[in-house]
């Protein structure tokens, strides 16, 4: 899970501070990670800041089973042990 949602991150950090978004594969809501502030300006406060930014969208964000793209709560389901998102969850009970 943490690779998809690093992968899928979308950079919006400036001089100030990192801040990363990320958009479900369903509605197309955009979530935005807490500002980080951007005290140094290297690779590794840049790695920090974008590895606590996926464990921070894990909290609203789960990756389907099935198609293995992120989804906010309001759009994903849980099938028993199962989570997806409901443009699968759809596509299954039809």
């Amino acid at each position: 899970m943490d690779n998809i949602l690093k992968e899928r991150l979308v950079n919006r950090s400036d001089k100030k501070s990192f801040r990363f978004a990320l958009i479900c594969s369903v509605c197309g809501g955009v979530w935005e990670s807490t500002p980080i502030p951007a005290t140094e300006q290297n690779q590794s406060a840049y790695i920090a800041a974008k590895q606590a930014a996926c464990e921070e969208a894990k909290t609203c964000f789960a990756i389907c089973r099935l198609c293995g793209d992120p989804a906010c709560a309001r759009c994903r389901v849980s099938l028993g042990e199962m989570t997806v998102c409901s443009n699968c969850a759809k596509r299954m009970t039809q």
